[in-house]
């Protein structure tokens, strides 16, 4: 079992989230979300504003210099507070694949950003600053079906250098005994100083089935993750197709369910960063199964999905923080890799980008300290060179 603790990696966040608009839906409890959007709100404000401030390291030759240009460090700090929260919110948004010849899949690259790309090593330093910083190990939970696995899978390649994903790499060694598909597992890494999690939740529910027992049992837990990745959609595509029912009517209905765990989510985003990961792109020419193409596995479907997880959480956020992160950069990768093995599942090396952005959100607390005195001498001698995503 996961040993869970409680750490707080959200410092990235440093702009202050504004009043949220619930929207107008009839078919959910208003009362109930927007009690939920006030807490929300309220605890930001709370309990989060104090990361408004990133605080810097900064040598004594440095303060001299400030002091000679005339110039507070609070000046530079907030500097480097809007240009870090403004560019981690480019990670999950629209990029491009930029290939070249020392990578074999490439670099991601958001648009007005670059992806810091980590060795393991480097993956591991950043788990051990934050566990410096904030005293307790990072802890991370992926919930979902299939697809969320592999990215708890990417993970821990990340940090470890093994590989448990079958449905990416045929050639990944499990162990049966405590690597199963379909069911929760979580572990501290020791080696990396890092505790992660995954649920099996591949369905939304009304309000009573195993995914919103998940996200109370979270909110009432002592000790939170620092960052829940999830999403889900498939199966309720398929099961939409054997009732023979129309997808527009299905999704409609996973529209609504979405509403009702929203209110859950705004108040879980208080304390836990949450990022949702829409469905990925589908390459029906190598479905293995026969009865794939049978079952609604199009992309057209899985579009019509992610428009509607979208279209909600469009309706409760602000462009500067948004309480659960739509990660539309998910979709383009896979898009623009489309590297299956199955058809369904992520390729390797979509994997591989994916899971380097997560990895610049969790780290940016601490990497962006660093940055302090690089956005000074920007600020003072106009010098732009390419700015890493949340530094």
């Amino acid at each position: 079992m996961c040993c869970e603790v409680a750490v707080d990696i959200c410092s990235r966040n440093l702009s202050i989230r504004q009043p949220r608009q619930t929207g107008d839906h009839p078919e959910v409890d208003q009362s109930e979300l927007k009690n939920a959007s006030a807490h929300y709100n309220g605890q930001y404000y709370q309990n989060k504003v104090q990361r408004f401030v990133t605080p810097a390291r900064i040598a004594v030759p440095v303060m001299l210099l400030l002091f000679v240009a005339g110039l507070h460090v609070n000046n530079v700090r907030n500097l480097t507070t809007v240009n870090g929260a403004l560019s981690c919110a480019k990670l999950f948004k629209a990029g491009s694949l930029q290939r070249n010849a020392t990578t074999e899949s490439g670099v991601w690259k958001p648009d007005g950003c670059a992806v810091r790309y980590r060795s393991i090593n480097e993956s591991i330093k950043c788990m051990a600053d934050l566990t410096d910083k904030n005293l307790n190990a990072p802890f991370i939970v992926f919930a979902g079906d299939s697809r969320l696995r592999q990215l708890r899978d990417g993970l821990i390649f990340a940090l470890t250098g093994q590989d448990y994903d079958v449905m990416a790499n045929p050639h990944a060694k499990v162990d049966p005994s405590f690597y199963k598909k379909h069911a929760a597992h979580g572990d501290f890494y020791k080696s990396a100083g890092a505790h992660v999690r995954f649920e099996w939740l591949p369905y939304l529910d009304n309000g009573d089935g195993d995914m919103t027992k998940f996200i109370k049992r979270t909110i009432q837990s002592e000790f939170k993750p620092n960052l829940l990745v999830l999403g889900a959609g498939v199966w309720r595509i398929r099961d939409c197709e054997r009732a023979k029912k129309s997808q527009e009517t299905c999704s409609q209905e996973y529209k609504l369910l979405f509403l009702k765990l929203l209110p859950l989510l705004l108040q879980l985003s208080n304390t836990t960063d949450i990022i949702w990961t829409p469905q990925a792109v589908i390459n029906e020419k190598l479905l293995r199964h026969p009865d794939d193409l049978q079952v609604g596995f199009n992309n057209r479907n899985m579009q019509l999905y992610n428009g509607v997880v979208r279209e909600v959480l469009d309706s409760v956020s602000t462009w500067e923080r948004p309480p659960v992160t739509f990660w539309h950069s998910a979709w383009e990768t896979s898009v623009q890799l489309n590297d299956g093995i199955d058809g369904l599942h992520f390729g390797v090396h979509t994997k591989h980008h994916l899971i380097q952005m997560l990895i610049n959100w969790m780290c940016s607390s601490v990497t962006r300290e660093l940055s302090v005195f690089q956005d000074y001498t920007r600020f003072i001698w106009g010098n732009t060179p390419e700015e890493y995503c949340c530094e």
